[in-house]
């Protein structure tokens, strides 16, 4: 399951909110817009061990749904005959409002899931299966899906929807420094997942780092390559922490912190960290590598999962202002030559190298 944290309504003076990305949504939605972003939620809930429950259009009538269904299930796992009942009899209270659910339901005792629907439909992709999307920014999410495999997507150690699912995310955070496109649909603010596990639970996606490169450190030019782009995840207990930073020549320009919490009531506010002892390395890395071409901007991504510390491809480490990180060479020109030899060619237009335009031979 994949959402993102945006969350929109009547615009409210003197309130401002702040995405990791962009900082202030007044960028894009002026004071004086009316409707505008006010600020990040979840989109997906876990509402029992066995269930994940995804939500868009209006948060009130979804938040009363979920509500409901995770004080049915009171920690014990849920049949998908009960979801599916459930589902079809939402409270009036709730439907009152306009909104679509998408519930990911593991069979008890199987390794089998039921995906159940309120208000929502399926989506043919061809070459990619079938999908159910829903809300304000459905139509573009779509578009990039369908774009997905021209992104060059690589995966170590994660199974494919999860890669996709991430490619696809660090596809729209880079979309949303540059362009801001996204954010004009309502969509975007940074993304979340939910996946089966081996134990048949479904659980949140957390400890993850998005890493967007420029080129440059591809190709050798900048003086101090550094990223352009970081930002962690991480979940303390149902509450997400984002800890996002742009750089620029190696140096943090404001990091910033948000928090975004679950479709439903807390029982316990957990403790939160100070945003400076969040750490920068994780165990789970997306590294976005921007191409500039001729052609057009392309992206290669690329996932490290669980590595061992003496083993990862990066290491953060802040230094006042500054972001120490060191590299291991052989990754990085590993993500070169796989990425030239996605296009069979060096792309035209960008010039690694002792390579240009020229073909590359036969390994």
């Amino acid at each position: 399951m994949f959402g993102d944290l945006l969350l929109s309504a009547e615009e409210t003076d003197g309130k401002v909110a702040t995405l990791p990305s962009i900082r202030e949504v007044t960028n894009f939605f002026p004071a004086g817009s009316g409707y505008t972003i006010v600020g990040l939620a979840q989109k997906i809930g876990i509402v029992a061990p066995n269930c994940a429950v995804a939500w868009c259009n209006s948060w009130l009538g979804a938040r009363i749904a979920i509500q409901q269904l995770k004080d049915r299930a009171n920690g014990r796992l849920l049949q998908v005959a009960e979801v599916r009942q459930f589902l079809s009899e939402i409270d009036p209270e709730a439907l009152q409002y306009d909104f679509s659910l998408i519930a990911m339901v593991m069979q008890p005792g199987s390794d089998s899931y039921a995906i159940l629907t309120h208000n929502a439909s399926p989506i043919d992709v061809p070459g990619l299966g079938s999908f159910l999307i829903e809300g304000s920014g459905g139509q573009m999410l779509m578009e990039h899906i369908q774009r997905a495999p021209r992104h060059f997507l690589t995966s170590s150690n994660w199974n494919g929807s999860v890669a996709i699912a991430t490619g696809l995310a660090s596809t729209l955070l880079w979309l949303e420094q540059s362009t801001g496109a996204n954010l004009r649909h309502y969509f975007g603010g940074g993304y979340e997942f939910a996946a089966p596990t081996d134990s048949g639970e479904i659980k949140k996606i957390g400890d993850l780092m998005f890493v967007i490169w420029d080129d440059e450190i591809l190709l050798g030019s900048a003086p101090a390559p550094s990223p352009v782009f970081l930002m962690r995840t991480l979940y303390i207990d149902d509450v997400l922490l984002i800890k996002s930073a742009a750089l620029k020549n190696g140096r943090i320009d404001r990091p910033h912190l948000h928090v975004a919490f679950p479709p439903y009531a807390l029982t316990a506010m957990p403790n939160l960290p100070h945003p400076e002892s969040i750490d920068w390395n994780t165990r789970r890395i997306c590294h976005c590598f921007l191409m500039h071409t001729s052609e057009g901007t392309h992206q290669y991504s690329v996932y490290e999962a669980n590595p061992p510390d003496e083993g990862r491809s990066v290491t953060f480490q802040p230094h006042g202002p500054d972001l120490l990180f060191g590299m291991r060479p052989p990754f990085f020109e590993g993500v070169r030559r796989d990425m030239w030899a996605s296009f069979g060619r060096a792309p035209r237009g960008w010039l690694g190298p002792d390579v240009g335009d020229a073909l590359l031979p036969d390994r």
